[in-house]
């Protein structure tokens, strides 16, 4: 799935004027900075996939945003051996993104590579609203001219912000986005 956190449509909305240029590329920008800066994407994968993880040593393990988890593995003999895991809780409970997986009546192995994990992995299947508010600002602005360290104002609705002076340039959607950054 090719998901974009905006369209067109919000940036014309935003900007409050009708956009002939080609957005595609600002918006793909805005979506990459995103990316790069929290660590993550918001897409959903529509396939199934395998990803593998280092063992925690106790019952719980971190692991990358999903929306639904299949299966999980554990691997005891540092091989290509696993052994599916019968009795697991993936949290958060009736959310999305799943984020983590514990185990009822077992523990990770504490050696690499000694979990392997099948699921969609993602983080909803739609992009958070804030999200598709700072992908909608940022596109906007890369559309006006600005680098995103260049960016001194902000527009919602009728309300309007300067920033005056560097360090608080991008302070709202740094804060919005640092809520969304991977810490691990």
């Amino acid at each position: 799935m090719n998901k974009q956190y905006t369209t067109k449509e919000n940036i014309e909305q935003y900007l409050g004027e009708k956009i002939t240029d080609n957005i595609d590329l600002y918006i793909l920008s805005a979506q990459e900075y995103i990316d790069k800066y929290c660590g993550r994407n918001f897409k959903e994968s529509n396939e199934k996939e395998t990803r593998y993880y280092n063992g925690s040593g106790n019952n719980e393990l971190i692991i990358d945003a999903a929306t639904e988890i299949d299966s999980v593995f554990i691997s005891y003999d540092l091989g290509d051996s696993f052994t599916e895991v019968d009795s697991y809780i993936t949290e958060p409970l009736n959310e999305a993104p799943i984020v983590k997986i514990t185990l009822r009546n077992n523990r990770f192995p504490n050696t690499k590579m000694s979990v392997k994990v099948v699921g969609k992995f993602g983080w909803s299947e739609c992009v958070p609203k804030d999200i598709t508010y700072c992908a909608t600002f940022l596109a906007s602005m890369m559309l006006k001219g600005h680098s995103v360290e260049e960016i001194s104002s902000e527009r919602i609705g009728d309300y309007w912000v300067n920033y005056r002076d560097v360090e608080n340039k991008n302070g709202s959607i740094k804060s919005i986005l640092d809520k969304y950054k991977k810490l691990f």
